[in-house]
């Protein structure tokens, strides 16, 4: 089984703005994923946090659940993803690895628990 590494560029202050890299072995095949899916949340699932400020100014924070389960993911990626490799164990080893980094805009990147 290969290892593979996802990364999502954005950083403080603006996480929200970035772009997915994806790492096969230490090799960089970003070029893979599709443009379309290049700059946005990844929808794999998650328990994620979302921020807001109150009428009085305060801040104010919520969670809540979002995404493809594994299965799921695979399935409707599975175009672009048969272009990385055909074993089932490298697409569960692709999805975990956007899982880990993968965030919802609003919440700024942070992402509560997957």
């Amino acid at each position: 089984m290969s290892e593979f590494r996802a990364e999502w560029t954005g950083g403080y202050p603006c996480l929200c703005w970035g772009e997915w890299k994806l790492y096969k072995d230490n090799k960089d095949i970003s070029h893979l994923i599709p443009e379309e899916l290049r700059y946005c949340p990844m929808n794999t699932y998650g328990i994620y946090e979302i921020w807001c400020f109150t009428e009085e100014g305060l801040e104010e924070f919520d969670s809540y659940e979002d995404g493809l389960d594994e299965s799921d993911w695979i399935e409707a990626n599975k175009d672009w993803l048969l272009k990385i490799s055909t074993d089932e164990n490298d697409l569960d080893a692709i999805f975990e690895a956007f899982q880990i980094s993968d965030f919802r805009r609003g919440s700024c990147g942070a992402v509560y628990e997957n």
